[in-house]
């Protein structure tokens, strides 16, 4: 399973402090799969499990369905940033396999094949589909909850990377920002309005065509830790040296995926660590 075959159980004596903060048998409060494809997948052992974001369907095939079969756990809750087949196209597998209750989507619709063939398929199987509005909020656990910061883009944005729904986490009082594959345009736009993009960390990936991270939009949210997925194969979904340099600069703890595999987050209510999964020795305790 290469790469991505990582955080099943046998394995979990590999995963630093992997038998004290396992609960069930998944290895940390939020894993960020690492699908090495540029797309984007992860997974929040809160309430009855959620994701954000789900990957492709050769991802959840070939290492999400194993996975979670090791860990023993479902998911009931999904939100997904944008109808990209690499952060989208499982969603009929999910459909198939979890007992999903419901799905908040960006858009009510797109040219994605699995995309519609979810949306298709959704109400037989009693999935509920939201798309929702910019402010909306949704409860996953008593000290979990997810805020839509801003709400997807309607069909006349082209791409799917200009259709992005912004999205900001909060557990136990951390921030954790998800703006999925926002290009320049869409950073600079909410730094025009009355958005809080204040946050402790950033999960993002790459805009197809443009410009992610710009150091403008990076500054408005004070994050100290950032989470970039990344694809070997493909120059446009891999940081530019000068990009990453320029966040180690600012001071901000920057993992980049193609070298630090999954991400593994931990809170309590005055700490924050954030470790690679490859790397043990790359990680980052923040303090309230």
């Amino acid at each position: 399973m290469a790469r991505g075959g990582f955080l099943v159980a046998e394995s979990f004596s590999e995963v630093p402090g992997g038998h004290w903060y396992s609960r069930d048998f998944v290895p940390a409060d939020w894993v960020v799969f690492d699908p090495a494809d540029g797309g984007s997948a992860s997974y929040l052992h809160t309430g009855s499990g959620a994701m954000v974001d789900v990957g492709g369907a050769h991802f959840f095939q070939r290492e999400l369905r194993s996975i979670f079969s090791n860990w023993n756990s479902t998911v009931e809750t999904v939100f997904v940033s944008h109808p990209d087949g690499d952060h989208s196209g499982a969603l009929p597998e999910l459909l198939l396999r979890h007992p999903l209750q419901k799905v908040v989507l960006p858009v009510s619709s797109s040219l994605s094949p699995s995309y519609r063939e979810f949306q298709n398929q959704s109400k037989e199987k009693g999935c509920e589909i939201i798309i929702p509005k910019t402010g909306s909020r949704f409860d996953l656990s008593e000290s979990v909850w997810l805020e839509i910061l801003r709400e997807g883009a309607g069909k006349h944005r082209g791409i799917a990377d200009n259709r992005i729904m912004v999205m900001k986490v909060h557990w136990r009082g951390w921030k954790i920002l998800v703006t999925g594959d926002l290009g320049l345009e869409d950073e600079l736009d909410p730094l025009k309005g009355d958005y809080d993009l204040s946050a402790d960390v950033i999960l993002m990936g790459l805009h197809e065509w443009g410009v992610s991270g710009q150091k403008q939009f990076l500054d408005a949210t004070g994050a100290q830790a950032i989470i970039v997925s990344g694809c070997r194969f493909l120059p446009e979904e891999t940081p530019k040296p000068h990009w990453v340099e320029m966040v180690k600069k600012s001071g901000r703890e920057i993992f980049l995926q193609e070298q630090t595999g999954a991400v593994l987050l931990n809170f309590t209510d005055d700490d924050l660590w954030i470790r690679s999964f490859l790397n043990p020795r790359q990680s980052i305790r923040i303090q309230k």
